[in-house]
């Protein structure tokens, strides 16, 4: 699903751009993080957390979001880089081998995607073993679950529960939740 305009104006903004940037570098601090690495970083938008990663990491990025408009202002950002590539793709449908990248970041983007669990099972697809799924994004509490599911066919639609489930097959590094939030750092072995 593409973003509204409003939603646009709002994640575009500098200030909030700068801040999600900052998060997934934050949650990539609890990862051991090698140059030689590559990351795929899922729904980029804008392409700042791809650069960020990049920039304090030493490690390729590449960054993919299915609206067209998000990675042509992603692709206008990075100049001559070649460190830092933007593809538009579908995160249900990622154009790479299994067992690609090293780190798979993904930062607020499945709550936009109906088929959501097909979006997770294609980044665990791409990841290699021993690599990280490095995740954030909202869930809604079990008690409101049942109000929202009809939704469900236009929005991602997830709890706490649903995400562990989701997530059982890789080991827990890192998970913090709070009423709407869930991040975790997870790794394929």
């Amino acid at each position: 699903m593409r973003l509204t305009r409003i939603e646009k104006r709002f994640v575009n903004e500098i200030g909030h751009s700068r801040r999600v940037a900052e998060e997934t570098v934050r949650r990539l601090r609890h990862v051991p993080v090698q140059p030689s690495w590559s990351c795929l970083d899922v729904g980029c938008g804008n392409g700042a957390a791809a650069l960020l990663i990049a920039d304090t990491f030493g490690m390729h990025v590449v960054g993919v979001d299915v609206d067209l408009q998000q990675i042509a202002l992603a692709r206008s950002a990075p100049g001559d880089r070649i460190d830092v590539v933007f593809i538009t793709a579908d995160a249900t449908r990622l154009p790479f081998d299994d067992e690609r990248f090293e780190i798979v970041a993904t930062n607020k983007m499945t709550h936009h995607v109906p088929q959501w669990p097909s979006a997770l099972a294609e980044m665990r697809r791409v990841l290699k073993r021993q690599g990280y799924l490095i995740y954030a994004d909202l869930k809604i509490p079990s008690w409101l679950a049942w109000i929202l599911n009809p939704l469900a066919g236009h929005v991602g639609v997830f709890t706490r529960a649903d995400l562990d489930r989701c997530f059982a097959s890789l080991q827990r590094v890192h998970r913090r939740t709070g009423w709407l939030h869930y991040e975790a750092i997870l790794r394929k072995l």
